[in-house]
């Protein structure tokens, strides 16, 4: 499978048409920089409206500004007098004009679809040389839109109080004391491993704090699996953490340490499958020719150099998939800091972090297909075809993304003019399978969301 974007003779409707369905529908709008962080884009039927504080004393007597507008109410915070409503058919912008008009609203005005473009506006990520290198830079303006799936990273525990990961974990477990962590487990990093190895896929992007994650809010499932400040832990109870994990709901599992070319994790690897989920395990740092050992059930990642070269102390063999940077990987260490670390421990999380956002653009895709679609869009950096120290080639998530995402809407494995041509004949008719923004209606903010994906 291969990313390929046509748009030359490949679409069923000409230009013209359609620039008269456009303008008839209002469906494209231009649009609106906002203090160089964010882009809205308006959306169709919606208006937003805050209504005006309420004089005290007078909360139980009829309000005429909600009573105005309860027939269009979609939904609702009346404790922050914040009311969406749906224009039903009316043209909206006579709809903000005449509420505006009565003078009974703090605020009247269009919805939008808020983008996030340029550079997030966290200090260190010009340190941060793997995420250009990949092109996570690129995907986002989209992926903080999507929720992912629970990534459980089964390591030396993780600094649960680090301002870049603390928002976005949820509850994990200790496979050396067998207790959740909701039952007392500690999940605390004495080593600083599992941290920085978290901070690499998940660090919180655009909060201004720090260095940023390849995906901005996958929730983080901490699995400590060892117990000493050395990192060493027996591979049994990574298997154990790796089991309680998605038995626990993780979708993607990383273990971020040697011993893939055990007969055991392989067959773990076999366990998420069958239970829908994926485990993501380095090749070791030893150098070492693993020669046809393969684990077909785990996606196994050796590591890159800022040139794309795969260094000397990268294992490989038949078992490697793709490769991702896995030197001077800049991210979160213990106590709330920052540094730099390195090895194939750091490439990864980096692939675990891109299954995860991957899978948030699409909840309906297969494991398999999410494996075809990641290992097809690398950037090959060996010899071409499958190459023993680099397998299918470099981590693109940008290109990983844009093929899991509804921009290939046909899923045939290309983006072409006909996936335009079927989201724009499902979207006519407001089929649920063009609700590309996966907030339950079909409507503009669809086909914005659909033409930036589409078009890249």
């Amino acid at each position: 499978m291969s990313l390929r974007v046509e748009r030359e003779g490949t679409m069923r409707y000409g230009f013209g048409w359609v620039v008269a369905w456009v303008l008839a529908t209002g469906a494209v709008a231009q649009p609106i920089r906002e203090a160089g962080q964010v882009q809205r884009v308006h959306g169709e039927n919606r208006v937003i409206v805050i209504t005006r504080a309420v004089a005290s004393g007078s909360g139980a007597e009829p309000n005429p500004a909600i009573e105005r507008i309860l027939p269009m109410v979609l939904r609702s915070v009346p404790s922050a007098r914040l009311y969406v409503c749906d224009s039903g058919g009316a043209d909206p912008d006579e709809i903000v004009r005449t509420l505006r008009a009565t003078g009974d609203y703090e605020v009247v005005e269009r919805d939008a679809l808020v983008w996030v473009t340029g550079e997030p506006n966290d200090p260190y990520v010009g340190r941060q040389w793997h995420l250009s290198r990949t092109r996570a830079n690129l995907s986002w303006a989209f992926t903080p839109l999507f929720q992912p799936p629970v990534v459980a990273f089964v390591d030396t525990g993780v600094d649960v109080t680090h301002a870049d990961i603390a928002p976005n974990l949820v509850p994990g477990y200790n496979a050396i004391t067998r207790l959740s962590q909701a039952m007392g487990g500690d999940v605390s990093d004495l080593n600083g491993h599992g941290t920085a190895v978290v901070g690499t896929a998940a660090a919180v992007g655009n909060n201004g704090r720090g260095v940023c994650g390849l995906g901005w809010n996958i929730p983080v499932m901490p699995v400590k699996v060892t117990s000493g400040a050395s990192g060493g832990a027996y591979i049994s109870d990574v298997l154990d953490g790796v089991a309680w994990a998605v038995q626990n709901g993780a979708k993607v599992v990383n273990a971020s340490f040697a011993g893939v070319q055990m007969s055991s994790v392989e067959a773990i690897g076999e366990y998420c499958r069958e239970n829908g989920a994926l485990l993501v395990w380095p090749s070791d740092n030893a150098g070492q020719d693993y020669g046809n050992i393969d684990r077909p059930n785990v996606i196994v990642v050796g590591g890159t150099d800022p040139t794309d070269t795969v260094p000397a102390w990268s294992s490989y063999g038949l078992m490697i998939d793709l490769v991702a940077p896995a030197t001077v990987i800049y991210t979160c260490t213990r106590g709330g800091y920052y540094g730099t670390d390195g090895g194939n421990s750091f490439a990864a999380p980096q692939v675990a972090g891109a299954l995860a956002v991957m899978w948030s653009m699409d909840r309906t895709l297969t494991t398999q297909q999410l494996e075809s679609i990641l290992l097809g869009t690398c950037v090959e950096v060996g010899p071409i075809g499958v190459d023993v120290r680099s397998g299918r080639g470099r981590l693109d998530v940008s290109a990983a993304v844009r093929l899991a995402s509804k921009a290939d809407f046909n899923r045939d494995g290309f983006i072409d003019g006909f996936d335009y041509d079927d989201f724009v004949g499902s979207f006519e008719q407001a089929a649920l399978g063009s609700d590309v923004t996966g907030d339950g209606f079909v409507d503009a903010f669809d086909y914005d969301l659909f033409i930036g994906l589409f078009e890249g």
